[in-house]
Protein backbone atom coordinates (compact mmCIF):
# COMPACT_ATOMS: atom_id res chain seq x y z
CA UNK A 1 0.00 0.00 0.00
CA UNK A 2 2.68 2.53 0.73
CA UNK A 3 4.29 2.47 -2.84
CA UNK A 4 1.41 3.26 -4.01
CA UNK A 5 1.36 6.17 -1.86
CA UNK A 6 4.76 7.53 -2.78
CA UNK A 7 5.15 6.54 -6.60
CA UNK A 8 5.59 4.22 -9.02
CA UNK A 9 8.50 1.66 -7.55
CA UNK A 10 8.32 -1.28 -9.81
CA UNK A 11 10.58 -3.70 -9.18
CA UNK A 12 10.47 -5.08 -12.89
CA UNK A 13 12.16 -1.84 -13.71
CA UNK A 14 15.05 -2.52 -11.08
CA UNK A 15 15.83 -6.13 -12.80
CA UNK A 16 15.95 -7.40 -15.84
CA UNK A 17 13.27 -10.49 -17.30
CA UNK A 18 16.68 -12.21 -17.31
CA UNK A 19 17.78 -11.44 -13.75
CA UNK A 20 18.18 -14.45 -11.14
CA UNK A 21 15.30 -14.88 -8.62
CA UNK A 22 17.40 -13.15 -6.31
CA UNK A 23 18.28 -9.89 -7.96
CA UNK A 24 14.24 -9.54 -8.71
CA UNK A 25 14.16 -9.80 -4.77
CA UNK A 26 16.42 -7.47 -4.13
CA UNK A 27 14.94 -5.06 -6.58
CA UNK A 28 11.53 -5.54 -5.16
CA UNK A 29 12.92 -5.11 -0.67
CA UNK A 30 14.30 -1.95 -2.72
CA UNK A 31 10.97 -0.77 -3.80
CA UNK A 32 9.89 -0.96 -0.83
CA UNK A 33 12.81 0.73 1.21
CA UNK A 34 12.09 3.87 -1.30
CA UNK A 35 8.31 3.88 0.00
CA UNK A 36 9.64 3.91 3.27
CA UNK A 37 12.08 6.47 2.97
CA UNK A 38 9.51 8.49 1.72
CA UNK A 39 6.48 8.15 4.35
CA UNK A 40 9.67 9.31 7.09
CA UNK A 41 10.62 12.31 4.67
CA UNK A 42 6.74 13.83 4.16
CA UNK A 43 6.33 12.96 8.24
CA UNK A 44 9.23 14.48 9.40
CA UNK A 45 8.41 17.69 7.30
CA UNK A 46 4.90 17.94 8.57
CA UNK A 47 6.12 18.03 12.19
CA UNK A 48 8.98 19.85 11.70
CA UNK A 49 7.68 21.97 8.74
CA UNK A 50 9.97 23.90 5.79
CA UNK A 51 12.94 21.86 5.73
CA UNK A 52 16.31 21.51 3.77
CA UNK A 53 17.70 18.02 2.88
CA UNK A 54 20.24 17.94 5.36
CA UNK A 55 18.13 19.32 8.07
CA UNK A 56 15.78 16.02 7.12
CA UNK A 57 18.71 13.15 7.09
CA UNK A 58 19.92 14.70 10.23
CA UNK A 59 16.81 14.89 12.00
CA UNK A 60 15.94 11.15 10.27
CA UNK A 61 19.70 9.42 10.80
CA UNK A 62 19.64 8.73 7.13
CA UNK A 63 22.19 9.99 4.95
CA UNK A 64 21.95 13.11 2.93
CA UNK A 65 21.93 11.04 -0.53
CA UNK A 66 18.95 8.80 0.93
CA UNK A 67 17.07 11.66 1.54
CA UNK A 68 17.90 13.75 -1.75
CA UNK A 69 17.33 10.63 -3.78
CA UNK A 70 13.66 10.38 -2.60
CA UNK A 71 12.98 14.34 -2.85
CA UNK A 72 12.49 14.38 -6.16
CA UNK A 73 10.16 11.63 -6.39
CA UNK A 74 8.09 13.22 -3.76
CA UNK A 75 8.21 16.86 -5.07
CA UNK A 76 6.78 14.89 -8.73
CA UNK A 77 4.04 13.81 -7.21
CA UNK A 78 3.07 16.37 -5.34
CA UNK A 79 3.30 15.94 -1.78
CA UNK A 80 6.06 18.08 -1.26
CA UNK A 81 7.21 21.59 -3.16
CA UNK A 82 10.23 23.44 -3.23
CA UNK A 83 10.05 27.19 -1.74
CA UNK A 84 10.60 29.00 -4.04
CA UNK A 85 12.96 32.58 -3.63
CA UNK A 86 13.88 30.59 -0.09
CA UNK A 87 17.44 28.81 0.58
CA UNK A 88 19.50 28.11 3.90
CA UNK A 89 22.94 27.48 4.26
CA UNK A 90 23.84 24.08 5.07
CA UNK A 91 27.13 22.68 7.24
CA UNK A 92 29.37 23.61 4.44
CA UNK A 93 27.77 27.19 3.86
CA UNK A 94 26.25 25.96 0.15
CA UNK A 95 22.96 27.24 0.03
CA UNK A 96 20.14 24.24 -0.39
CA UNK A 97 17.08 24.46 -1.40
CA UNK A 98 13.80 24.19 1.43
CA UNK A 99 10.86 22.06 0.62
CA UNK A 100 7.48 22.22 2.37
CA UNK A 101 4.44 20.17 2.68
CA UNK A 102 1.83 20.75 -0.19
Amino acid sequence: MQAALFGDFDARRLARTTDPVTSKTAAHQAGELAADHCAKILADVRVHGDSTVDEIADRLGMKREQVGRRMHALVEQGLLAVVEGRTRRNASGRQVQVYREV
